[in-house]
């Protein structure tokens, strides 16, 4: 532990108080110590430390350290969001949102969430994205959503890239550019998000000629099909039970089929249970074979 920190805290420093209270929280230089945090959070909290109050309510929210209260939670949250920081404002929301230590309030979920997105908490721009674009608790308007997710995809967050990239193929709030779609869904995928990688496969996939590259899609929704992305492996074994840029091979499809099921993806089942009726004992097992192989591996990793 830094001295200076610790003798700065103690002697009423309300930045040193909180720097303490979250080295004892993350156990930085300490072992941690929730119920230390919690002490030191609280008096910088209560010399007006916006972020001390913000900690302290997600402290409360999650009980650690403390019995679980969502009352109490609200309570520094709305400190924190009354000094304008954006996290609070943005758990703020999600505590009206949920209804937990409140009443559920939508009137207050956006007038937090677009306090928290307008200064820059790239979560909260995410989630007013998602606000807008499913249109539950206000009019939808995808343009607003578009326009959120931009802020939020900037900021490397990768759910509003491929969400982004979705209302660029589609065209929805924005105007349908299939280029604009993959830079967006290729920059999350470059954070190894498997949903991303899957949507930049169909892209390659299913695109315009221009951009159509089977080589590459295959090789994207192998890369999310091994995070257990559910939706690649359905897409590997439709390629190659289609023969969609490359051969045929009902031993590959019914190998995906197999691995789908044993990860409990029962759907498709039926096709399956089709191929198997074209396939010879010898290729079943083999499919078999690659299904446990492919499974076994991925296990230990």
């Amino acid at each position: 532990m830094n001295d200076d920190t610790k003798n700065a805290a103690e002697q009423g420093n309300a930045d040193a108080q909180f720097n303490l209270g979250k080295m004892y929280a993350d156990g930085d230089g300490v072992e941690q110590n929730y119920i230390e945090a919690i002490k030191w959070y609280k008096l910088s909290a209560l010399q007006g430390n916006d972020r001390a109050a913000t900690n302290l309510g997600v402290m409360y929210y999650s009980g650690n350290g403390v019995e679980q209260d969502y009352g109490e939670a609200i309570k520094w949250y709305e400190i924190g969001a009354n000094k304008q920081n954006p996290v609070a404002e943005h758990n703020l929301a999600v505590m009206y949102h949920e209804g937990l230590g409140v009443t559920e309030d939508f009137d207050e979920v956006i007038k937090w969430m677009r306090l928290s997105a307008e200064h820059g908490y790239a979560m909260a721009q995410y989630r007013l994205g998602t606000i807008y674009h499913d249109g539950e608790i206000v009019d939808q308007d995808f343009q607003e959503a578009a326009k959120s997710y931009k802020l939020a995809a900037d900021q490397g967050i990768a759910e509003a890239q491929i969400n982004l990239g979705r209302l660029y193929r589609d065209g929805m709030g924005v105007s349908k550019d299939s280029k604009e779609a993959i830079k967006w869904f290729r920059l999350a995928a470059e954070q190894e998000d498997p949903e991303a990688q899957h949507e930049l496969g169909f892209m390659y996939e299913s695109g315009d000629e221009d951009i159509k590259n089977y080589d590459t899609a295959i090789k994207l929704y192998r890369l999310s099909a091994e995070s257990g992305y559910k939706d690649a492996q359905y897409s590997l074994r439709m390629i190659y039970l289609r023969g969609t840029g490359v051969p045929k091979d009902n031993v590959q499809a019914y190998k995906w089929f197999d691995i789908s099921r044993q990860m409990g993806f029962l759907d498709g089942l039926w096709q399956r249970n089709e191929i198997e009726k074209r396939m010879t004992a010898d290729q079943i097992s083999k499919a078999e074979r690659l299904a446990e192989e492919w499974m076994d591996e991925h296990e230990k990793n």
